[in-house]
């Protein structure tokens, strides 16, 4: 049935009028469909249930109106009292003359009473292009209708008081609250308005997951319990028509204040109860400025009407216009030197754009450069460790990839904060298991705390058969990393004593379960007076704390993002000065139930030994330290290498033999990795290519990939990490020379 025809929700073995119904007032209540009419009609039965049996003296009948049929049934003077959003009241009341509302609604959230509505603005979390109002000007906007407060008119004032007019926008009308949903989420809309409490419900019936969106010109209201991007402003209103008489206005009044929010008949409508009636003018002067129904003003007017009211003020204006007509040319004058202000403003942002694009290139010129000797640093470091040496040279090795190892890290800090800068960061959802990034670290993390002489532990709180064994769909890596800030930070700041990293279910449904992460330790602790720049970029505690431990002042902040893009609400800690910290967050993982493995509360796993493998394989580098570097890994493993210096000796010598594998360097001289590998392709396209690259940046990766290449590594390169590719190509030795 379309909207706008209402239907007498009343109990067919009443219609026959009988000497009880003959004797009560017929009391016509009217309410604004503003959601499914099943689900409405549902929702709204035990209401009404309760308002029979609270007015007995009355007949009571309801039906459930879109505006259209509203204004029809006002028309055939149908209604006697209505309950509908804010904007329909003013509509109803300006044409009909109508005075103040009885009662205001008022919602419980949280252990929050409200009795105020706003608007959510909201896109798909993959939508990159939306990030701000502003943004809003290039993309589809889904709406339930014109009228609807909180899901069009109040979101609408936010972007009118940045200078966005409504015609500036694309509007796709759906019908209701969750029409709007469902078109973001089929991509009909790239953007969507809906009222407060729409995506909180959509999120608490599991259809949807906090992380599938993010929130635009977000609110912070301690006391506002729903996510807001708007001002607030009164709930539904409850009033009557000018022909109810004050019996009734008080019965019904009296009616609705009785119910309390645990009364079902209130409960399941979503709200707490009703409260005195609120003033509704503030709405009134936002739809007056918007130029809104039904405040619009009518652009046709009579020039007769005009002249013959205001003839001495037209020809004041008429004289007024003259004057202005002789100042002109003052007036251009100034206007010239204003466009050369602006025209100077304008190639100072010009400029200030190529210095940012400057320095996104800087930071990857400057990562391929230092990676380059750092993959001989930690590559060295690696073989040093495992060769048959004096113990003193085998730490003095450990120090140096110690070293090499904090050195990537800060430069893995400065290139996340240029993505982060440019809006390219991007959150990679795969399986993982909790346990391998817990292995990890521990494995860096613990031999630096055992230096200083900590505690260092790691635990799952919860049953060995539960949530720590569990397959988790997220961005294991940045997981990792965001600990590792952590972990980092506690083990620097803390001379003795523990650090600790605690893992414990927070909740739990629908296969989505929320981790909380506690890194707590028995340092130095933070001051006060440094909590609020504790999570600023390029900001450290003080002067001392960058001169006695050093760092970007990065870490933190990366993490604080990092989290938020992840889905938490980001990073909290507890300090107090002399007595340690404890940082924490909580973040929503998809999960899978797989069988369980062991996991210690402290694990510190050693190399495993690697089985010599058999097999030719062609390394293509230009930098000789780096030549030397490959050889020697790879020839710690058994296999025949051939060294080429650029992709042009490498393309002759695949023509010419046989080769297992092929370890490439992107940048070389003569040619790059990229053109010989379509060339080796065209006569070539069995053998497997592995690009070996000293940039990390996403694109470059990207683009060896498409170009033919199997694989790629990051410089430095990591032991582990190439084992594990030459065990896919290549055959393990039958017998151990």
């Amino acid at each position: 049935m379309p909207d706008g025809v209402a239907v007498k929700q009343s109990d067919p073995a009443k219609l026959e009028p009988t000497l009880e119904t003959a004797t009560k007032k017929t009391l016509r209540l009217g309410i604004y469909l503003h959601q499914g009419r099943d689900i409405m009609t549902q929702r709204y039965q035990p209401f009404i249930a309760y308002l029979k049996k609270a007015l007995p003296d009355y007949q009571l009948e309801w039906e459930l109106y879109s505006p259209s049929g509203f204004k029809d049934a006002l028309k055939n003077h149908e209604l006697d009292v209505l309950f509908t959003n804010p904007s329909l009241y003013q509509l109803i009341r300006f044409e009909n003359s109508l005075g103040a509302p009885i009662v205001t609604a008022k919602r419980i959230r949280n252990d929050v009473v409200i009795s105020s509505l706003g608007g959510t603005i909201f896109t798909l979390a993959s939508q990159r292009n939306i990030n701000q109002l502003q943004d809003l000007t290039e993309a589809r906007i889904a709406i339930p209708t014109f009228s609807n407060t909180g899901a069009y008119r109040v979101p609408l004032y936010e972007l009118h008081k940045i200078g966005i007019h409504r015609n500036q926008l694309d509007f796709l009308t759906v019908g209701n609250n969750d029409d709007v949903v469902r078109a973001v989420l089929e991509g009909r809309a790239e953007a969507g308005f809906v009222r407060t409490g729409i995506l909180e419900d959509w999120i608490q019936r599991g259809l949807i997951k906090r992380a599938d969106f993010k929130l635009i010109n977000l609110q912070y209201l301690p006391s506002f319990p729903f996510w807001l991007s708007s001002q607030l402003v009164p709930e539904w209103p409850f009033f009557a028509l000018s022909h109810v008489d004050m019996e009734t206005v008080k019965a019904l009044t009296v009616a609705l204040y009785q119910l309390r929010p645990n009364d079902p008949a209130i409960h399941k409508l979503g709200l707490a109860g009703f409260q005195p009636a609120k003033d509704y003018l503030p709405l009134e002067e936002m739809l007056k400025e918007m130029n809104l129904p039904p405040f619009e003003r009518d652009p046709s007017v009579y020039w007769q009407d005009l002249w013959y009211q205001y003839q001495t003020l037209i020809v004041a204006i008429m004289l007024v216009t003259i004057g202005f007509v002789v100042l002109s040319v003052l007036r251009e004058r100034l206007l010239q030197k204003v466009k050369a202000s602006e025209l100077l403003a304008n190639e100072a942002r010009i400029k200030a754009q190529k210095a940012d694009a400057a320095k996104s290139e800087f930071l990857a010129n400057m990562s391929h450069e230092i990676r380059t000797p750092l993959n001989a640093i930690i590559a060295m470091a690696q073989l040093g460790q495992t060769d048959d040496q004096l113990r003193a040279c085998q730490v003095h090795h450990q120090k140096v990839q110690h070293s090499a190892q904090l050195l990537l890290r800060i430069l893995n800090d400065l290139l996340d904060f240029s993505k982060m800068e440019a809006g390219e960061l991007k959150i990679d959802r795969h399986a993982f298991q909790l346990q391998t990034v817990l292995n990890d670290l521990a494995t860096l993390f613990a031999p630096l705390a055992q230096e200083k002489g900590l505690s260092f532990s790691m635990r799952c709180e919860g049953d060995e058969n539960d949530y720590q064994h569990w397959q988790l769909i997220g961005d294991g890596l940045r997981l990792g990393q965001v600990l590792s800030n952590l972990l980092g930070n506690a083990v620097k700041f803390t001379e003795q004593g523990v650090v600790r990293l605690t893992v414990s279910l927070d909740a739990q449904k629908n296969n989505q379960a929320w981790l909380k992460f506690s890194v707590s330790d028995t340092g130095k602790g933070i001051p006060k007076q440094q909590y609020q720049q504790l999570f600023q970029r390029f900001s450290q505690g003080d002067a001392s704390i960058t001169r006695q431990f050093g760092g970007t002042g990065l870490g933190l902040a990366i993490s604080e993002r990092l989290v938020k893009a992840m889905g938490g609400e980001g990073i909290e800690f507890e300090s107090e000065e002399g007595n340690g910290t404890c940082f924490w967050m909580t973040l929503p993982f998809e999960y899978r139930i797989v069988a369980p493995t062991s996991i210690q509360s402290q694990v510190i796993p050693g190399s495993a030994k690697r089985q010599p493998l058999q097999g030719r394989v062609l390394l293509v580098e230009d930098n000789s330290i780096n030549q030397e570097v490959a050889l020697e890994l790879l020839g710690s493993v058994g296999v025949t290498v051939r060294v080429c210096d650029n992709g042009q000796q490498a393309v002759e010598a695949l023509k010419h033999d046989h080769y297992d594998m092929v370890l490439m360097d992107i940048q070389m001289p003569v040619m790059d990795a990229y053109e010989a590998t379509r060339q080796i392709r065209s006569f070539n396209q069995a053998v497997p290519v592995i690009a070996l690259t000293a940039a990390a940046m996403e694109d470059e990766l990207e683009l060896a990939l498409e170009q033919g290449m199997n694989h790629y590594l990051t410089k430095p390169i990591d032991m582990d990490a190439l084992y594990e590719l030459l065990v896919l190509y290549l055959p393990a030795q039958l017998t151990q020379r």
